[in-house]
């Protein structure tokens, strides 16, 4: 939210696009109706959020620990990025991954509407 005003955007749109939490597919559909362009930003925002968390998943949890790596995949954490941070951790970060994924997928659908109205 604080990142929108540099940008000139309102912040209740910065917020919506932030709890997207990575899920891509469907954040920018519930922020289509209201706006396009922010629809488009918040795709491409969660799109670049799960490429950069498959990239540095290996590095955080080699380098700063394995339970921020659940951090960088946010809602991917319980399934595309699931498999690589079980891979580069170990199973009790693996199960926390997949709860705290689980959790951000229900909110994703309460909270960008909320953000966007």
């Amino acid at each position: 939210m604080i990142i929108s005003i540099f940008f000139g955007m309102n912040i209740f749109e910065g917020g919506a696009i932030g709890a997207g939490f990575g899920w891509y597919s469907l954040s920018a559909i519930l922020i289509a109706p209201y706006s396009a362009e922010i629809s488009t930003i918040a795709f491409l925002t969660n799109v670049f959020r799960e490429i950069l968390a498959i990239i540095f998943i290996p590095i955080v949890a080699k380098h700063i620990g394995f339970f921020e790596t659940i951090a960088l995949g946010g809602a991917t954490s319980m399934d595309t990025t699931l498999p690589i941070i079980t891979r580069n951790t170990n199973s009790e970060t693996a199960v926390v991954s997949f709860v705290s994924g689980l959790l951000m997928s229900i909110f994703v659908p309460i909270l960008v509407p909320l953000f966007i109205l």
